[in-house]
């Protein structure tokens, strides 16, 4: 899919995405109005042993809380856009990280510092699936999770080069 799909898909999902949203913001606004009423009721008749119905109330409310919609194909779509644009920045973030591994002056350098490039590799693309799992869970910007690898990666760079050239 292009970008400019994505970003049309993207658009239309966010429509749907606010009115569920708006849908479980006035649901949320309903249980509240009953509990704070329920709250009341109890209050005023100062009984010290809680209701069933109060308790049933609390966890309609709790749950309510706890679980907020999630836009499915908005969380992907979102997350596919960033993906395209982490994965041609992911380069400049693992050659940092090689420019780092070029520095150090160690027996049998270069195959040592090509298995450990690629070791950092696989472990790159392993947090970019591991991210791109976890897309589907969150309730918030799913972009953000595919731009993870992307910072580790420019932190273990940016490190192995502070810590190289203090060596020196």
């Amino acid at each position: 899919m292009s970008s400019k799909d994505l970003t049309t898909l993207i658009d239309e999902k966010r429509v749907e995405k606010n009115k569920s949203m708006e849908e479980y913001y006035n649901s949320s606004k309903i249980y509240k109005g009953n509990l704070i009423s329920l709250l009341n009721k109890y209050e005023l008749t100062s009984n010290i042993e809680v209701s069933s119905e109060l308790t049933d109330e609390l966890t309609n409310y709790k749950d309510r809380i706890l679980n907020k919609p999630i836009n499915f194909f908005f969380q992907y779509y979102v997350a596919e856009l960033n993906k395209k644009f982490a994965l041609s920045l992911s380069c400049l973030a693992l050659i940092l990280v090689s420019l780092s591994l070029a520095t150090f002056k160690i027996k049998y350098g270069r195959l040592f510092g090509f298995g450990i490039a690629l070791l950092l590799a696989v472990c790159y693309w392993y947090m970019l699936f591991t991210s791109q799992l976890f897309v589907f869970k969150v309730n918030f910007y799913s972009g953000l999770l595919m731009w993870i690898p992307n910072a580790f990666m420019v932190l273990l760079g940016t490190l192995m080069l502070y810590f190289t050239r203090k060596r020196r």
